[in-house]
């Protein structure tokens, strides 16, 4: 099992909502991302998100999704040209608990994880396992708030 880090635009999907509302998303990836992967959810800067931070985390339950099977998540696109790219790779991951709240969120944001690890900024997905300084912040930090 691999524990990551994906960005997420909320210039381009609203993920707080598509996950409050469905639990369930599919998520395009060239990564190679297994079941029982976990997934934190980073969000990028905004519009209207002046700082980036880990919202919430997430478990690949489904490998593999083909395109007849993915879910519905249109509504939460705010582009309206998006559409599903043939051949692209998808994973299904459900939400794990709560979308963090602002107490949370705050020690997730992108200033706390660079002063703890985070060598660079999030132009896409990492390996979390491959930094343990930031790994073990992350979780610590989600372990002291619940």
């Amino acid at each position: 099992m691999k524990t990551w880090i994906f960005p997420s635009n909320p210039d381009a999907f609203q993920i707080e909502n598509a996950f409050q509302d469905l639990k369930i998303i599919d998520w395009g990836t060239r990564n190679n991302v297994k079941n029982g992967d976990h997934i934190y959810i980073y969000k990028s800067i905004g519009k209207n998100n002046p700082e980036g931070g880990i919202i919430l985390k997430t478990e690949v339950i489904k490998e593999n999704v083909i395109e007849s099977e993915l879910i519905d998540d249109r509504k939460y696109w705010l582009r309206g040209n998006f559409d599903y790219k043939r051949g692209k790779k998808y994973i299904r991951v459900k939400l794990i608990g709560e979308i963090y709240d602002d107490k949370i969120s705050s020690k997730l944001s992108y200033n706390k994880l660079r002063k703890n690890g985070l060598n660079h900024t999030m132009p896409g997905p990492i390996i979390l396992d491959n930094n343990p300084k930031l790994k073990a912040y992350i979780e610590n930090s989600l372990r002291n708030n619940n």
